[in-house]
């Protein structure tokens, strides 16, 4: 297990972005933006920081389908739909495979992970609509303020400095859904 020290070390990041680079070599020449990218890396170590029983099996599996449902031949499986968004969490389901942990952390970090989604579909309505895309704000599924206030309670109530080291609420705004934006 980890130390709470090494897990934002980055070495041990840069360790697990390699051993899955191993397994989909079609990303390696992504690895500086994968490494970069903070929301890649809350997704990869909040097995660890969660303290989940299988953090390295956790964390390689999210890091990987995560990047695999941005940009692989496989991507469309991942595609939006109107199903996949009854609920914001919803679309994060393939990003949250914990084996045990606290589960107060895991619910904390996946919050933040779908704050970013929602950013990411504000920043795409109008593109989205141009493009005929589906967006569940576009759509009226979802309000923009009240999901972000509701998620933004959830985060707040659990307090964790190791996952603001990584992303906190106030740098969401300067973070990208896309790997490479």
């Amino acid at each position: 297990m980890y130390e709470n020290r090494l897990i934002n070390a980055p070495e041990a990041w840069e360790s697990l972005v390699d051993e899955v680079l191993m397994g989909m070599p079609q990303f390696t020449d992504k690895r500086q933006a994968i490494i970069e990218h903070r929301l890649c890396r809350l997704i990869g170590m909040l097995p660890y920081i969660a303290s989940t029983d299988n953090p390295v099996q956790d964390s390689f599996t999210n890091l990987s389908l995560f990047l695999l449902s941005k940009d692989s031949p496989v991507a469309d499986v991942y595609n939006d739909h109107p199903q996949q968004h009854m609920d914001i969490m919803r679309p994060l389901i393939p990003f949250c495979h914990f084996t045990g942990g606290d589960e107060r952390l895991l619910s904390r970090g996946m919050h933040l992970v779908a704050m970013v989604l929602l950013m990411d579909y504000r920043k795409n309505m109008d593109r989205d609509l141009d493009e005929n895309r589906y967006n569940p704000l576009n759509s009226g599924q979802w309000n923009y303020q009240s999901v972000m206030e509701t998620l933004s309670l959830c985060v707040e109530e659990v307090p964790c400095p190791l996952m603001d080291d990584i992303l906190s609420k106030d740098y969401l705004p300067f973070t990208d859904w896309a790997v490479v934006a």
